[in-house]
């Protein structure tokens, strides 16, 4: 997805409190444009817009990486939610008991079969 903004920080108020309102205007120019198409401006050397420039340019491309990321985890999280495979159903483990415990279960399943078998009533 395009990003469609550029973040103007208030902090930059005091940052530029020596500039004109014609500087400014010319800086705020000059990052929306690198924002969208990536130009860079070609103020004069030594000028104030040119020493301010790098700051400003530096928190736009900190804040393009930011939201980059997001975008991509943003995409990544929609393709498991809506593209999720059915789970194959696991196959139910039955755990097994100790020898010594099967051994016990084994004497009591004969035990009950022999209560229960017709030959044990005549006994």
């Amino acid at each position: 997805m395009a990003r469609k903004f550029v973040c103007a920080y208030f902090d930059w108020l005091d940052t530029l409190k020596r500039c004109t309102d014609e500087e400014i205007g010319r800086l705020l120019r000059a990052a929306l444009t690198y924002a969208r198409d990536g130009t860079k401006p070609s103020f004069a050397e030594g000028s104030r817009e040119d020493l301010y420039w790098w700051g400003i340019a530096s928190q736009v491309d900190r804040d393009i990486g930011k939201y980059d990321r997001r975008a991509r985890a943003g995409e990544k999280g929609n393709e498991v939610r809506w593209n999720k495979k059915p789970k194959e159903p696991e196959p139910a483990q039955t755990a097994q008991p100790p020898a010594e415990i099967r051994a016990y279960i084994d004497q009591i399943k004969a035990w009950k079969a022999d209560m229960e078998s017709p030959d044990s009533l005549t006994k």
